[in-house]
């Protein structure tokens, strides 16, 4: 899904994917909706089983810092999210578009508590782009990002080049420090950072990989 999302975003012929949007909205979409809407509805129940075949791991006391409460409307297309924790606690509204997945999800912050505008904004990104590297999977992107906060409040601190905690893919923390600077990084980020920049130097402090210059 994620490749025919950056199709049509930025589509060589705008005629074919407004008509390849239309066709999957019509056949492809309702199913597609209605399975993500149970998935999702199966999480506030505590049903949900991942792609993976295991439970949401949050729901089995693994520590987890925070509680997660999500209402669900296929009607509406849209999936409300509560994550509370302490005094603080925020509301993220997901709608899903009607071309589902072939249009990215609208994200808004419906209530905010005791969280800042700074963190507001780089929770927006962090989901986001969990969001999308899930192929926009709402039920899969809100587990993950619950995991990212969970982790923030425990004082993990997010990749710099991601700005997530749990990876989306490989779902592991930063874990490869650079001698320098002592910023620690997802192995996966860190690899395409190399790979696109054709440097084999830290990302933040430039300094070569592996090297380190602190008496």
């Amino acid at each position: 899904p994620i490749s025919s999302l950056v199709w049509t975003l930025d589509p060589k012929d705008k005629t074919a994917a407004a008509a390849l949007r239309d066709a999957t909205a019509a056949a492809v979409s309702p199913a597609l909706l209605a399975a993500e809407f149970d998935a999702v509805q199966r999480i506030s129940t505590g049903r949900y089983v991942s792609a993976a075949g295991i439970l949401d791991p949050d729901s089995s006391g693994d520590g987890a810092a925070g509680e997660l409460s999500i209402k669900a409307s296929l009607g509406t297309r849209e999936v409300t999210a509560t994550y509370e924790i302490d005094d603080a606690n925020l509301t993220l509204v997901v709608k899903l578009p009607v071309a589902y997945p072939l249009a990215p999800a609208e994200l808004e912050c419906a209530r905010r508590v005791g969280i800042s505008e700074g963190r507001l904004r780089k929770w927006m990104l962090t989901i986001s782009a969990i969001l999308r590297d899930q192929n926009g999977a709402v039920a899969e992107g809100l587990l993950l990002w619950r995991r990212n906060v969970d982790k923030e409040f425990a004082g993990v601190e997010p990749c710099p080049i991601c700005y997530l905690v749990i990876h989306g893919a490989s779902h592991q923390t930063p874990r490869l420090c650079c001698r320098q600077c002592g910023n620690k990084f997802h192995s996966a980020c860190l690899y395409k950072w190399f790979t696109s920049s054709s440097k084999s130097t830290c990302p933040l402090c430039q300094t070569p990989w592996g090297a380190s210059y602190r008496g």
